[in-house]
Protein backbone atom coordinates (compact mmCIF):
# COMPACT_ATOMS: atom_id res chain seq x y z
CA UNK A 1 0.00 0.00 0.00
CA UNK A 2 1.47 3.32 -1.26
CA UNK A 3 0.78 6.54 0.68
CA UNK A 4 0.27 9.47 -0.65
CA UNK A 5 2.95 12.41 -0.02
CA UNK A 6 3.89 15.41 -2.10
CA UNK A 7 6.98 13.60 -3.72
CA UNK A 8 4.49 10.68 -5.33
CA UNK A 9 1.64 13.21 -5.88
CA UNK A 10 0.68 13.98 -9.58
CA UNK A 11 1.77 18.08 -10.02
CA UNK A 12 -0.71 19.45 -11.89
CA UNK A 13 0.54 20.75 -15.51
CA UNK A 14 1.75 24.06 -15.71
CA UNK A 15 0.97 24.12 -19.69
CA UNK A 16 -2.61 25.75 -19.73
CA UNK A 17 -5.05 24.73 -22.04
CA UNK A 18 -4.78 26.10 -25.54
CA UNK A 19 -7.58 28.45 -27.15
CA UNK A 20 -8.89 25.94 -30.50
CA UNK A 21 -10.11 27.38 -32.93
CA UNK A 22 -11.45 26.58 -36.22
CA UNK A 23 -12.41 29.34 -39.29
CA UNK A 24 -15.04 27.68 -41.99
CA UNK A 25 -16.35 30.06 -44.36
CA UNK A 26 -18.05 33.24 -42.96
CA UNK A 27 -17.67 31.29 -39.02
CA UNK A 28 -15.17 31.53 -36.40
CA UNK A 29 -15.22 28.77 -33.71
CA UNK A 30 -13.28 28.53 -30.63
CA UNK A 31 -13.65 26.33 -27.79
CA UNK A 32 -11.89 28.25 -24.88
CA UNK A 33 -10.36 26.40 -21.81
CA UNK A 34 -11.71 26.41 -18.09
CA UNK A 35 -9.87 29.25 -16.76
CA UNK A 36 -10.25 32.81 -14.62
CA UNK A 37 -10.69 36.06 -16.87
CA UNK A 38 -11.93 39.29 -17.59
CA UNK A 39 -13.08 41.02 -20.86
CA UNK A 40 -14.09 44.41 -21.45
CA UNK A 41 -15.21 45.33 -25.54
CA UNK A 42 -17.91 46.52 -27.80
CA UNK A 43 -19.00 43.47 -29.66
CA UNK A 44 -18.18 43.57 -33.68
CA UNK A 45 -19.75 40.61 -34.62
CA UNK A 46 -22.74 38.81 -33.09
CA UNK A 47 -21.69 36.14 -30.97
CA UNK A 48 -23.57 32.58 -30.03
CA UNK A 49 -21.58 31.73 -26.73
CA UNK A 50 -21.96 28.21 -24.99
CA UNK A 51 -21.34 27.05 -21.48
CA UNK A 52 -20.25 23.61 -20.64
CA UNK A 53 -19.57 24.12 -17.08
CA UNK A 54 -20.95 26.51 -14.50
CA UNK A 55 -19.15 29.88 -13.50
CA UNK A 56 -19.96 32.71 -11.33
CA UNK A 57 -18.88 36.25 -11.36
CA UNK A 58 -19.90 40.03 -12.17
CA UNK A 59 -20.90 41.15 -15.77
CA UNK A 60 -22.60 44.06 -17.59
CA UNK A 61 -24.11 42.78 -20.65
CA UNK A 62 -25.69 45.81 -22.81
CA UNK A 63 -25.72 48.24 -19.55
CA UNK A 64 -23.47 50.11 -16.79
CA UNK A 65 -24.53 48.15 -14.04
CA UNK A 66 -22.29 45.64 -12.56
CA UNK A 67 -24.35 42.38 -11.12
CA UNK A 68 -23.36 38.67 -10.40
CA UNK A 69 -24.08 35.81 -12.47
CA UNK A 70 -24.61 32.38 -12.69
CA UNK A 71 -23.82 30.80 -16.09
CA UNK A 72 -25.84 27.41 -15.81
CA UNK A 73 -23.96 24.68 -17.53
CA UNK A 74 -25.33 23.46 -20.99
CA UNK A 75 -26.40 27.50 -21.16
CA UNK A 76 -27.01 29.11 -24.71
CA UNK A 77 -26.56 32.73 -24.28
CA UNK A 78 -25.80 35.40 -27.28
CA UNK A 79 -24.16 38.83 -27.95
CA UNK A 80 -25.35 41.13 -30.55
CA UNK A 81 -23.47 43.51 -32.74
CA UNK A 82 -22.28 46.73 -30.64
CA UNK A 83 -23.24 45.41 -27.04
CA UNK A 84 -21.04 46.50 -24.84
CA UNK A 85 -19.98 43.90 -22.50
CA UNK A 86 -17.56 43.48 -19.28
CA UNK A 87 -17.15 40.56 -17.87
CA UNK A 88 -15.11 38.74 -15.23
CA UNK A 89 -15.28 35.31 -13.02
CA UNK A 90 -11.96 33.91 -10.46
CA UNK A 91 -12.61 30.37 -12.16
CA UNK A 92 -14.06 30.54 -15.82
CA UNK A 93 -15.84 27.12 -17.15
CA UNK A 94 -15.51 25.66 -20.26
CA UNK A 95 -16.96 27.67 -23.45
CA UNK A 96 -18.08 27.55 -27.16
CA UNK A 97 -17.78 30.67 -29.11
CA UNK A 98 -19.25 30.83 -32.49
CA UNK A 99 -18.78 34.55 -34.19
CA UNK A 100 -20.05 35.28 -37.99
CA UNK A 101 -17.10 37.15 -39.55
CA UNK A 102 -18.69 38.80 -42.68
CA UNK A 103 -21.15 41.23 -41.14
CA UNK A 104 -24.27 38.88 -42.00
CA UNK A 105 -26.80 39.71 -39.29
CA UNK A 106 -27.14 36.54 -37.03
CA UNK A 107 -31.41 35.85 -35.45
CA UNK A 108 -31.85 38.24 -32.54
CA UNK A 109 -31.07 41.77 -31.30
CA UNK A 110 -31.22 41.01 -27.58
CA UNK A 111 -28.27 39.57 -24.99
CA UNK A 112 -29.28 36.94 -23.31
CA UNK A 113 -27.57 33.85 -21.51
CA UNK A 114 -28.24 30.30 -19.48
CA UNK A 115 -31.11 29.61 -22.29
CA UNK A 116 -31.33 25.42 -22.26
CA UNK A 117 -32.28 24.07 -25.60
CA UNK A 118 -31.61 20.22 -25.41
CA UNK A 119 -30.42 20.59 -29.70
CA UNK A 120 -28.41 23.74 -29.24
CA UNK A 121 -26.25 21.22 -26.29
CA UNK A 122 -26.05 18.50 -28.31
CA UNK A 123 -24.70 20.64 -31.68
CA UNK A 124 -22.20 22.66 -29.03
CA UNK A 125 -21.13 19.23 -27.97
CA UNK A 126 -20.28 17.82 -31.77
CA UNK A 127 -18.58 21.36 -32.09
CA UNK A 128 -16.52 20.77 -28.66
CA UNK A 129 -15.49 17.25 -29.92
CA UNK A 130 -14.67 18.13 -33.34
CA UNK A 131 -11.88 20.80 -31.60
CA UNK A 132 -10.47 18.24 -29.71
CA UNK A 133 -10.31 15.25 -32.10
CA UNK A 134 -11.07 17.01 -35.34
CA UNK A 135 -11.73 14.79 -38.88
CA UNK A 136 -11.63 15.78 -42.15
CA UNK A 137 -15.69 15.08 -42.38
CA UNK A 138 -16.23 18.04 -39.91
CA UNK A 139 -19.03 20.22 -41.31
CA UNK A 140 -18.24 23.17 -39.42
CA UNK A 141 -20.31 25.38 -41.50
CA UNK A 142 -23.27 23.60 -41.53
CA UNK A 143 -22.79 23.16 -37.33
CA UNK A 144 -22.34 26.86 -36.91
CA UNK A 145 -25.50 28.03 -39.03
CA UNK A 146 -27.56 25.40 -37.44
CA UNK A 147 -26.38 26.44 -33.70
CA UNK A 148 -27.48 30.23 -34.84
CA UNK A 149 -31.07 28.76 -35.86
CA UNK A 150 -31.58 27.84 -32.15
CA UNK A 151 -31.02 31.97 -31.46
CA UNK A 152 -34.71 31.64 -32.71
CA UNK A 153 -36.45 29.57 -29.98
Amino acid sequence: MAFMNHRNRLQPSLIPEPVRRVEAGPWAIELLPGSAYAARYVATHAAIGFAFDSQRGVHAIGSDRVRPFDAMPNGLAFVPVGCDVMSESPMGGEYLRVLRTDGMALPGDRAFNNRIDPQATALALRMRGALLQPRVADDWEAWALALAERLKG
